[in-house]
């Protein structure tokens, strides 16, 4: 379309400060559109360290606490946000960091797209916003390009997929180099990058030798040549960072096995993995494919990074067959430890670039609206559904007439379209439309926003006249988008209210509507700083509100084999055996605490030393209760003279099945 065509010629005109400017507006669009969240889910177990850090003597009797403040795999990390600390507030530097990794995500993408795509800024910019907005595949629950809230693969993402862009190119030292600060922030997505991104450039060249006719010794030791001295570099680096301060851990198949099955199945186990979940995969890798082979045939495509990123992605394949094969068949700890399924989020930034180069293309070569079918169409999908739009876009594009036997375009003259695929197109168009508005959720509205603020900053950087324009352009469009979401919370006929509340960024520490949140203020307000207290299984928020040690909780554990058995004893002496995992383990465990006794709360009391419990509201005691709710009640637990034995804790196994008032007890 001649409009897209301009749109291209104005965006080549863009020099670096005006990328660095659009992944600035992109990234903190991104970050409010996830929307950002401060203190919640993964929060819960990494802000009692930093608080830690900046307090030592908060929650001096919190034994997990205590385990996560030392050498451990997020020792950098802590570090680095407790620093920042010392000059801002925490909550501004929470959501500075977030802002600044997803920027500096959508700024690599766009260096990478326009590497990759014959120098496009139109495809590069469109690869960040789709790399920003849309969720898409999630299996393993690891794999997001960008997040809610800041964790330490946040801040390491950007340099992960810089470390990427320099192996794909052919820069293995460079690759190294941003691999290692990457690593300092998660080490095992570091690692991992690192070994694939060497591993890539070696078979390459393997590969390359053996097309001369070269032998396979001698393609090898070319392979190790080129790779030797960076993947010394790296390994020097994991040893001074990790090995040496620490002196290792103690990592045993038996608490492998234990952790996956038991704690996060979610990320180790595939067989806990939804149909849905390798539906929507299958869908990505068939799009993907299909996106890479026209790449590939594109005569402006440098092939060599072509077949990279193909021997890239199938090594990722194969590690995820074996992460399958010998962690649920035939179990290692090899592959326990790797959690292979973390390395989807390379499938995804490479799939994500692919589908926005395939759109481009299609809106470039397109005549009419029908032929622009399979590119609005492979944009419109969000959430977890956008795998099936992008598979229905590149079939439709595949569909379309006017491409020669090798699948290159004709460029002479304007393309024709048989009324047969006019037809096709329209009817794959309006299907796509319905099937957005039916599986339109809470998830798929914020990246809607999200991909329709990402577009109109594009187009606001494509605007012709001076350079000072474009930021308040971006700016005003941002605004605009994100003022009216505001409003959506009080217009419950646009969408339901639960739905409305998840645009609502959370940008402060402060309590919530939640019954968890007021007992949490009332302990703080007035209890000793030293206090200990026993309390609900899923109850770790309660550490960064109250700022008090809990006896233990099932959100936040150490990460050592001996820290991790001591944790699961206090889950057992505190909420009875459980033979389930992960959520359905917290269940089960809530089911036993409703019906805790005072025996066995006191039993507690005397091995932990805890001073308070928080109950069910319908939990029965005859203990003075200093606080109550709708939900719990807080009980001080009365000393005793004489403490029982630490293997004495009643069992909870007798405990009733059913729940007094069920609930209270979710």
């Amino acid at each position: 379309m001649p409009a897209v065509i301009r749109i291209e010629q104005r965006l080549a005109d863009l020099r670096l400060r005006d990328f660095v400017l659009f992944a600035l507006v992109l990234g903190a669009a991104s970050t409010y559109f996830c929307p950002y969240r401060y203190g919640f889910v993964n929060h819960i177990e990494q802000l009692p360290p930093i608080l830690r850090a900046l307090d030592p003597g908060l929650m001096p009797g919190d034994e997990t606490v205590n385990e996560l403040c030392k050498f451990g795999p997020r020792f950098y990390y802590v570090q680095l946000i407790a620093g920042m600390a010392h000059v801002m507030p925490l909550p501004i530097a929470y959501l500075l960091l977030t802002v600044l990794a997803h920027s500096a995500t959508a700024l690599v993408t766009l260096f990478a797209a326009r590497r990759f795509f014959g120098g496009s800024t139109l495809v590069a910019m469109m690869s960040a916003v789709l790399v920003v907005s849309v969720s898409s595949i999630g299996i393993g629950g690891a794999s997001q390009l960008f997040r809610a809230q800041l964790v330490p693969q946040t801040l390491a993402t950007p340099l992960l997929l810089a470390s990427l862009m320099m192996a794909f190119t052919n820069k293995p030292k460079r690759a190294v180099l941003f691999a290692m600060p990457g690593c300092l922030l998660h080490p095992l997505a570091g690692a991992h990058t690192a070994a694939l991104g060497l591993a890539t450039v070696a078979l390459f060249v393997w590969l390359a030798e053996a097309r001369r006719g070269n032998s396979i010794a001698r393609g090898f030791a070319a392979a190790c040549r080129r790779v030797a001295l960076p993947a010394g570099l790296f390994g020097a680096f994991i040893y001074a960072a990790w090995v040496a301060p620490g002196g290792g851990h103690d990592y045993d198949l038996a608490f492998m096995v234990d952790f996956a099955r038991f704690r996060s199945p979610h990320h180790h186990l595939p067989s806990h993995f939804s149909l849905g979940v390798y539906g929507a995969f299958t869908c990505f890798v068939a799009a993907m494919i299909l996106a890479w082979r026209r790449w590939r045939a594109d005569d402006a495509t440098d092939r060599a990074i072509a077949d990279r990123v193909a021997i890239c992605m199938l090594a990722i394949f194969v590690l995820l067959l074996c992460g399958y094969v010998f962690v649920e068949v035939i179990p290692t700890k090899t592959f326990l430890m790797a959690q292979t399924f973390r390395l989807v989020f390379i499938i995804k930034w490479i799939g994500l670039m692919l589908f926005a180069a395939t759109a481009c293309r299609i809106l470039k070569q397109a005549h009419t609206w029908s032929q622009a079918a399979g590119a609005t169409i492979t944009l419109i999908g969000t959430g977890p559904f956008q795998p099936g739009f992008a598979l229905l876009g590149h079939l439709v594009e595949q569909a379309n007439p006017s491409r020669d036997r090798k699948g290159a375009e004709h460029n002479e003259g304007p393309k024709t379209s048989t009324k047969f695929a006019a037809i096709a197109n329209a009817t794959a168009l309006i299907t796509a439309t319905v099937a957005l508005t039916i599986l339109w959720s809470d998830e798929c509205v914020n990246e809607t926003f999200a991909l329709l603020t990402g577009s109109v900053i594009v187009l606001c950087f494509s605007l012709p006249g001076v350079a000072w324009r474009r930021p308040f352009g971006a700016l005003a469009g941002v605004l605009a988008i994100g003022g009216f979401t505001a409003l959506l919370p009080a217009g419950p006929t646009m969408i339901d209210t639960e739905a409305a509340t998840r645009f609502e960024p959370v940008f402060t520490l402060k309590e919530g509507t939640d019954s968890r949140d007021g007992v949490a203020a009332f302990v703080r307000d007035n209890t000793p700083r030293d206090a200990v207290v026993l309390a609900p299984p899923y109850f770790g928020r309660f550490r960064i509100l109250a700022q008090r040690a809990l006896v233990v909780d099932f959100k936040c554990m150490p990460y050592d084999a001996a820290g991790y058995a001591r944790w699961r004893e206090r889950l057992s002496d505190c909420y009875g055996e459980v033979h389930k995992s992960a959520g359905q383990a917290v269940i089960v465990m809530k089911n036993h605490y409703c019906w805790i006794t005072p025996d066995r709360i006191q039993n507690v009391a005397n091995k932990y030393g805890a001073d308070y419990a928080v109950l069910y509201r319908r939990t029965p005691t005859t203990w003075p209760v200093l606080y109550s709710d709708e939900r719990f009640k807080l009980v001080a637990i009365p000393p005793t003279q004489n403490a029982q034995e630490s293997g004495s804790i009643a069992r909870a196994d007798n405990a009733p099945t059913s729940n007094p008032d069920k609930s209270q007890a979710q």
